[in-house]
This record gives C-alpha cells, structure tokens and sequence, in this order.
C-alpha cells in the first residue's frame, strides 16, 4: 500500500477521460509503484545468465530488435526461467565478459559509425545490476572482449578496423587505454579478406599468453599479457580462405580448437606450453560438404565435463556436437551428432555451468533455446524446455 495520498492536481494529471466519458489511468501511473512490487525472483538451484543483443537493423542483423542486456535465471534441474530485469541502456550490446571474482558484467558495443564503447556493470547483493563506468571502444565495429582479471586489464577488439586494444580495470571500472595495436594482412576471399578483421581476442588461464582470431588475415596472432605493448607473433597460419573466427581451450590448456568461419571447419591445434605457437592436428568439417556454402559457423564451447564440443552453424541453423577422444595425453575430436537448432541463425551458444543445457541465441528468429544434456558425458539429451523469445539475442555468458 501507497502510504501518502496524491493530491487531486497529480491524480487528474494522471488520469483522463475517455469518450464514454469514464475515468482511465494514463501510461504515468506505472511509474508511482516502480519499487513497491518486486521484479522476478530468481530461482533457486540456479544460475543468472546475461544475454546481449542487436537493438538496430544492420545488414547482418535485418531483425534486430533487442532491448540491451536481458538477465535471466536458470534451473539446472528443469530448464526452466525466470526474466530477472533488462538492461535498456545500450545500443547493440554485441559480447559480453563477466568477472566472477568482482560481480563485475562488461559490455562491447559494435556500432559501424564509430568506436561505440566498452560499459560495466556491478551486481548488487540483491542480485540487481548497477551501471558503472564507460570508455570509448577499441575502433569501429567492436566485437569481442575478455578480462585477464587477476592482473586488472580487460582486452578488446574491432572486426572492421583489426584493431586489440587493452583497458586498465581501477575497482572494476575500465579506465585508461594501455595499448593499441592494428593487425595486417589478407586472405583470398575478395569479399571478406581484403584486410585484416580481428574477430576475437582470448586469455590462455596459468599461461602469459592471449590468442586473437583474425578472420581477414587467416592468422591467430599471440601475445604475452605482462607487455604493454606486447609484441606480437604469428601464434598460426590456417589454410587459405577458411577465415578464423572463434577459438576455444581445452581444459588442459595444451590444445584448442579453432573455429572457422569462410570455410566450415574446426582446428584441433597444440599449444606450445613455453612459446606459445599452435601446430594442427586435425581438420574437420562441422556440416557436411554440401552444406559449406551456406554454414558460416559462428560458436564454439567446450562442456563442462571436458568431454565433448559445440559449433553453432549459422543459415545451415544447427548445431553440431563432437565428442572429446583423450588418448597418451594426445587429444582428438570425433563427430557425434548434429540437430537443429530449432530457430534461424544460432549465433552464440554456452553450456549452463553443471552442464545439463546448452543455450543457443537464434538471431533472426529472436528466441533463445534450452537443449537437454548429459552432465558426465556431456552428450546430449532428448527433449527441450520452453524458449526464451526475445529480439536478437546474439551473445549468452552464464554469471557463476
């Protein structure tokens, strides 16, 4: 209960008279009980999960219809949800990174008119999101971004400018730039690889080393994270015209897998523990060749369990799973199945922290869904809970 009445001069201005000359509330009122009743209680035996999106049509994003940055909770158990709160103040919040140790959410917004920015989040003990500080993004058309915490530096990069740029974190909030370095190079696709685009940027846990993806050049360049500026080397070169995107390690931390974009492929590489370069093991398709012209994978994620491997195939809209065959300390990745992804353009995909789902954000369909998995294996499971519809979700980063 309110616990002051209005006076009459504030109730007749939130209020009018319909043509049946009856008395209706006007849009204002909802606004006089904004913290009386509570937003959505989050669920317990769960895990919160942000999901970024494109709020602008784009020509890669012809739907776009995000609001920001949606907050869910998840039930390990059932799948089930609960929409926590919105987060409506950014423009296509394209990536997302989260400080466990802080309670700390960053934001990389990818705008082509200009460098767009890099926003914190602090999350409250009452588990509600608090905006902190901004600063300008790495360059036109930011796209990815993780934190070497430890060391308080967040990592970003700009796909249309090939650009890594480095951040100082003071208390959470990112501060002044530290280092700026463009890419250089290209690749036979005339359309996609007339210059360098650096598509993502990844911290190696327990090594001095981060790795970027860079599609346009077909290269993964390497770094030590305690130089500023680092030199950089060329950690790998793909074969021509695949087009790197995503990469993801192995909890060994002496492999990863490389995800490729141009062509449909997945790398399995060794990391050379002490001078960080990969060598390929494996080449293996993530759709059947008939499908190649149409795939563009976008995703890759380990599962929890270590035991399996997730690609997102963008327009061939599915999802293909490989099963982690670990024999004589070698490593190697088997086909095991592939399913719809039940919507139209899986993006991003992450598994839920125990590993009993897979969450896929379908961009052009706007809904993200919630497969069943097997947490020892980390195969998966028949059935799917009920989706999550909401507009253009294109990054899932689960907050434990």
């Amino acid at each position: 209960m309110m616990n002051a009445a209005l006076p009459f001069s504030e109730l007749c201005r939130l209020t009018r008279i319909t043509h049946d000359n009856s008395i209706e509330l006007t849009s204002l009122i909802p606004s006089l009980f904004a913290g009386i009743f509570p937003k959505e209680p989050i669920l317990s035996n769960s895990t919160l999960f942000a999901i970024g999106t494109y709020t602008d049509v784009k020509g890669h994003a012809p739907f776009a219809s995000g609001e920001g940055i949606k907050i869910i909770s998840l039930s390990e158990e059932d799948g089930s949800f609960r929409e926590i709160e919105v987060l409506r103040d950014l423009k296509n919040p394209s990536y997302l990174d989260w400080d466990p140790r802080a309670g700390y959410l960053y934001a990389i917004t990818e705008n082509e008119d200009g460098h767009g920015q890099i926003q914190a989040y602090s999350l409250s003990e009452e588990k509600r999101f608090q905006k902190r500080s901004s600063v300008t993004g790495p360059a036109v058309a930011g796209c990815h971004l993780a934190g070497n915490y430890p060391e308080n530096t967040i990592y970003a990069t700009s796909y249309m400018n090939g650009t890594l740029r480095a951040y100082e974190l003071k208390n959470g909030d990112p501060g002044k730039s530290l280092f700026s370095l463009n890419f250089q190079g290209n690749g036979p696709n005339m359309d996609r690889q007339i210059s360098s685009h650096a598509h993502q940027v990844m911290i190696l846990r327990q090594s001095p080393f981060f790795y970027v993806c860079d599609l346009g050049s077909d290269k993964i360049w390497m770094g030590r994270q305690s130089e500023e500026p680092p030199r950089i080397g060329c950690a790998l070169t793909v074969p021509e015209g695949y087009g790197p995107r995503h990469l993801a390690f192995d909890p060994n931390g002496e492999y990863a897998y490389i995800l490729c974009e141009l062509i449909p492929r997945i790398l399995v590489v060794k990391i050379d523990q002490s001078a960080g370069f990969m060598e390929i093991f494996e080449d293996l398709p993530t759709v059947v060749s008939s499908l190649h012209s149409i795939s563009a994978p976008a995703a890759v994620k380990v599962h929890p369990s270590g035991h399996s491997l997730a690609v997102s195939n963008r327009f061939d809209d599915s999802i293909t799973i490989f099963h982690i065959i670990r024999e004589r300390g070698k490593v190697s990745l088997e086909f095991h199945s592939n399913f719809s992804s039940q919507g139209k353009t899986p993006r991003d995909i992450t598994f839920s922290p125990g590993g009993a789902w897979l969450l896929i954000a379908n961009q052009d369909s706007s809904d993200v869904q919630f497969k069943s998995f097997k947490k020892e294996s980390g195969l998966p499971a028949p059935g799917w809970a009920k989706p999550l519809n909401m507009g253009t979700p294109v990054c899932i980063v689960a907050l434990n």
